[in-house]
């Protein structure tokens, strides 16, 4: 324990401390009351010289008008005796050329009657401001800076009219020349850092001067500026803190010239608030030097009272506080054990550190990895990227990027919830992290979408080679809470410098090529090249535009895309389907068909899978139904023999539509009967969340719809659930029909889908087929129907006429 002497000296130098506050803070106000005295001091100051200026200015006009009354006066001038008149101006002129720009006599209604400058041409004057006045007033006017008809510089006129009678006899007249007023301005300012600025009633500036040097913006308008909107409210003298015409914050004294009621121009003088400050601080250094030097003469004996064990106490402690500002609290190792004060202040500082030191490295890692995973996020991602385009650049080295993405993974999320798809993505990440090396990079950007750095490569081969590699670790079984999941991956490559030599060039042809893949089916790889970029960009104009074509404009439209129809963009064509036994008709397949004004007519093999991508396949679908039921009520109208009306379902309309309430609502909207509609749907659509989609389809099945599965064959449908749907009829995908009467294998494929049909009591029809050889090999097979070519290609509505 520290003795009683070294408890009170403790305690006297905390007294001190202490008693110290209070000076440092007379100390501040201090200095405020200092700034406040100079504000006040400065602002005097510029009110005085802008007035001197302003009565300088007054100085010259009145010395103008004494010159002009007594020559109103003078007998020659009176007589209007031309050649005497202009012999007397002119003598009278020569000892003030350099005040006066002129001198006139002017006749009552304006014409110049004689002038110094003789012999010139005689012109009217009856237009200028100054003429006006003194002939309204009968009395000496000033008029408003302009630009001399015989001097051609700026000029203030102004004139002194000879009364007699109530009448104006005769005017004498002149005009000061600016140059008069700026050399009365630049002497006043010469040496000190001010701003003059003196405009016109209009705002245009008349003189500018820094210092006493002229600026050389004479002209410009300011009439828009603060400075300028301040000038001309025409109020009294007064000081502002205003923007200077280079934007500098500005104490100005601004005063009119002239008559206050009729100022015939605006003085601003301005000293910058910087210049303003340092003077502050000079005044301030000044003033308070006493009392600072009291504070530190105190201080420093206070400091000279502490001993020498009371120092290194407190020296650690101070280094201590110095290294947590620093961000480095993690480095201390403050002495403890000492039960004191002080020992406790060190084991607190000590305990501190530990746990800031924990708390910096876990939102480190939380800024720059993925809480999910473990793995680097997109802001790291990016770090490290820019940091290896700098090593490979300047090591001449390739590097590669690779996106990836997984494939369908919102099915298995929307189907078995998002708490085991967080599981599959974290075993996808940890079972991708097994097949790199150590210096590799992968990172998840979010959601399902991971990206991979590979640097210093060989070659493309390389990437492709870790392409394949990850997409076959990927394609096997993920066995996730009692569960087993299949999925697949695509993936898209760019290579540095080749493909890109800049981290968001790079990104953007990865995507272009992660695209691609997803093209082509998925479950696969591509390169980046050229015409990928350009089929991007193709996809972003195809989105683009069939998102307009299906926006809803306020309501107004009964179904997406009514505007569209109206202009012929966006319509159905119908297929017949035919029973192969007597070739009749029973039923008609929708098709959705795009005509772009600019493009021309859209294939569905381009337009169906952007709307699939960009979720726009659900409000097109929307569409699709209900022009297929319209269509169909006007067949029946008609007496076309068609028996239902065939439209096609994706898998996101089943899977996240309403398609239940649209179907419902739609039979009722035309009244047809539920067996009067087919709806087909693939088998991707069965194969993700079943369940709710054997609910979705039995409830469609009670109100009579018909079910039918399109392009059976071609997909990956569990037989298990195919049993349990409320199928109707299945389609025979027309790859297997086209061939199959040359490939064995084709046939032997049709015959077992008929057969598997039949077995569970289902119709079968065939897609694709073009000649009468494909329709008598089918019937020979016991399919019931067909389309295709043979039997009529797909047109408009307008082309199957009825009966009546």
């Amino acid at each position: 324990m520290p003795s009683l002497s070294m408890r009170i000296q403790f305690k006297f130098l905390l007294l001190v401390l202490l008693g110290a506050l209070p000076a440092v803070l007379v100390l501040v106000l201090l200095g405020k009351a200092y700034y406040h005295e100079a504000t006040e001091q400065a602002e005097q100051t510029l009110l005085i010289q802008a007035q001197r200026l302003a009565e300088q200015h007054q100085a010259a006009i009145d010395r103008t008008k004494y010159i002009l009354a007594a020559l109103a006066q003078h007998p020659v001038l009176q007589a209007m005796d031309n050649p005497a008149c202009e012999a007397l101006l002119a003598q009278q002129y020569t000892p003030l050329r350099e005040v006066l720009a002129n001198l006139l006599v002017l006749r009552p209604d304006g014409q110049v009657a004689c002038n110094a400058k003789a012999p010139e041409k005689h012109h009217r004057l009856d237009d200028r401001l100054y003429y006006q006045r003194a002939v309204a007033r009968g009395d000496f006017a000033v008029g408003d800076y302009m630009i001399g008809r015989t001097t051609g510089t700026p000029v203030l006129g102004m004139a002194y009219p000879l009364v007699r009678e109530g009448k104006t006899v005769m005017l004498t007249a002149t005009s000061i020349e600016l140059g008069l007023l700026s050399e009365v301005s630049h002497q006043a300012l010469y040496g000190q850092d001010l701003h003059l600025t003196i405009i016109d009633r209009h705002g245009a500036i008349l003189l500018h001067a820094h210092g006493g040097v002229d600026e050389g913006i004479a002209g410009q308008n300011i009439a828009d500026t603060p400075l300028g909107r301040k000038l001309l409210e025409l109020g009294p003298a007064g000081t502002s803190e205003l923007p200077d015409l280079e934007g500098e914050p500005t104490l100005f004294a601004h005063i009119p010239l002239g008559p206050e009621a009729e100022p015939y121009a605006y003085l601003a003088l301005g000293l910058p608030l910087e210049t303003l400050a340092e003077r502050y601080k000079t005044l301030e250094r000044s003033q308070l030097a006493g009392a600072l030097l009291a504070l530190v003469l105190g201080l420093s004996l206070a400091s000279l009272a502490l001993t020498h064990f009371l120092h290194k106490r407190l020296r650690p402690l101070i280094e201590a506080v110095r290294q947590i500002r620093e961000g480095k609290a993690e480095t201390l190792a403050l002495p403890s054990g000492v039960h004191d004060e002080l020992g406790e202040l060190s084991t607190a500082f000590n305990d501190m550190s530990s746990t800031l030191a924990s708390q910096r490295n876990m939102l480190l890692r939380l800024a720059h990895h993925d809480p999910l995973t473990g793995l680097p996020n997109r802001l790291l991602f990016a770090e490290q990227l820019e940091h290896a385009i700098q090593v490979a650049t300047r090591e001449k080295r390739v590097l590669a990027l690779l996106f990836l993405d997984l494939d369908h993974f919102k099915t298995i999320n929307d189907s078995l919830g998002h708490a085991l798809g967080d599981q599959l993505l974290k075993a996808v990440a940890q079972r991708l992290q097994e097949q790199l090396r150590e210096e590799d990079m992968l990172a998840r950007m979010g959601g399902d979408e991971f990206t991979l750095l590979l640097e210093n490569i060989e070659g493309p081969w390389y990437a492709s080679l870790v392409a394949e590699r990850l997409l076959g670790e990927l394609s096997k079984p993920f066995e996730v809470s009692d569960n087993t999941l299949f999925v697949t991956a695509s993936i898209g490559i760019a290579l540095y410098p080749s493909d890109g030599e800049d981290a968001q060039l790079l990104i953007q042809r990865a995507d272009a090529a992660l695209y691609k893949s997803k093209a082509e089916g998925r479950n696969n790889a591509h390169f980046f090249s050229d015409d990928l970029e350009q089929a991007a960009a193709e996809r972003l104009r195809m989105e683009a535009g069939l998102r307009q074509v299906l926006d809803l404009h306020a309501g107004e439209a009964k179904h997406p895309a009514t505007e569209a129809v109206e202009r012929g963009e966006l319509l159905l064509h119908y297929q017949p389907q035919i029973r192969l036994s007597d070739e009749g008709l029973i039923g008609m397949e929708a098709l959705a068909r795009w005509h772009h004004p600019e493009w021309g007519w859209v294939s569905p093999a381009r337009f169906i899978p952007v709307a699939e991508d960009s979720g726009l396949i659900v409000k097109l679908g929307q569409w699709a139904l209900r022009e297929a039921c319209r269509q169909f009520k006007t067949w029946r109208k008609q007496g076309l023999p068609v028996q239902y009306v065939a439209v096609n379902i994706s898998a996101v309309q089943l899977r996240f539509g309403n398609l239940v309430k649209e179907v419902r609502d739609t039979l009722h909207e035309f009244g047809i009967a539920g067996h009067h509609l087919e709806l087909e749907i693939t088998e991707s659509a069965i194969l993700h969340a079943p369940e709710e989609v054997i609910r979705k389809l039995n409830a469609l099945r009670k109100m009579g719809v018909r079910l039918a599965i399109d392009d059976f064959g071609t997909g990956y449908s569990s037989l298990a659930y195919l049993k349990r749907l409320p199928l109707d009829r299945i389609k025979i995908d027309q790859g297997f029909v086209r061939d199959m009467l040359t490939d064995p294998q084709d046939e032997a494929i049709v015959r077992a889908v008929i057969a598997l049909g039949h077995s569970m009591d289902l119709e079968v029809l065939a897609e694709g087929v073009e000649t009468a050889e494909h329709a008598t090999r089918l019937r020979e097979l016991g399919c019931e129907s067909a389309q295709g070519y043979y039997f009529g290609r797909p047109a408009a509505g307008e082309a199957f006429p009825g009966q009546d």
